[in-house]
């Protein structure tokens, strides 16, 4: 290779370097965007859908635990509901059984007092027997003659009257009861006498009064 021409090989790859020098000088890419600021931005806008992401689920949790709840207290209603229910049930079931015992008892007091007034009118109707005369001559000295002592006994206490229910005669004269019923006043000292009862056939008492024995 001669001179010259090396020469023209030197200037021709100074123009082609120039030129390339050239072209990568118009084709280096010259940003315009500050990438601090925008990885700021993006770090902001990261933070922010992390916290709106962690406020979702805590809202989603709270309203899970909300509706868990809400679910729960309907669930008590419901059971306290029920029990309610059984327990009216049950009174008046209660209620039903009281009544129809009433009911019974209101039967069964209305029958006696039918019967009563049945057996009450059958006596009244009927004639007395002498056992049932001494019975009633009985209960008359111990009820009434005996609040009304002789004044000579000294005493108005009835409860000092002693009847001898087992010495009482009864005979009958016509158609009245003749009754002696033997007694001791138990005052001071032991006295006796004796009440004198006249009783009709129907029961009553006609005459009566107390009587020294003779």
């Amino acid at each position: 290779m001669n001179e010259g021409t090396k020469k023209i090989l030197e200037i021709e790859k100074q123009r082609t370097t120039k030129i390339d020098n050239k072209i990568r000088k118009n084709f280096t890419f010259k940003p315009d965007i500050n990438w601090f600021k925008v990885s700021v931005v993006l770090s902001l806008l990261l933070s922010v859908v992390l916290v709106t992401s962690f406020s979702l689920y805590g809202a989603n949790r709270q309203i899970d635990t909300s509706l868990g709840s809400k679910d729960s207290y309907i669930f008590e209603l419901e059971k306290q509901v029920q029990s309610l229910t059984k327990e009216t049930q049950t009174l008046k079931e209660l209620n039903d059984s009281l009544n129809k015992r009433n009911d019974m008892l209101r039967d069964q007091l209305v029958d006696a007092r039918n019967s009563m007034y049945k057996l009450q009118s059958t006596y009244q109707n009927q004639l007395i027997n002498e056992e049932y005369a001494m019975f009633l001559a009985l209960e008359f000295v111990n009820n009434q003659a005996s609040k009304n002592l002789p004044v000579e006994c000294g005493t108005t206490n009835p409860e000092l009257v002693r009847v001898f229910f087992e010495k009482a005669t009864i005979k009958k004269e016509n158609k009245t009861f003749i009754i002696i019923m033997p007694t001791d006043l138990k005052y001071q000292s032991v006295t006796r006498y004796v009440c004198y009862i006249e009783m009709d056939e129907s029961g009553n008492i006609v005459h009566w009064n107390w009587q020294r024995p003779s």
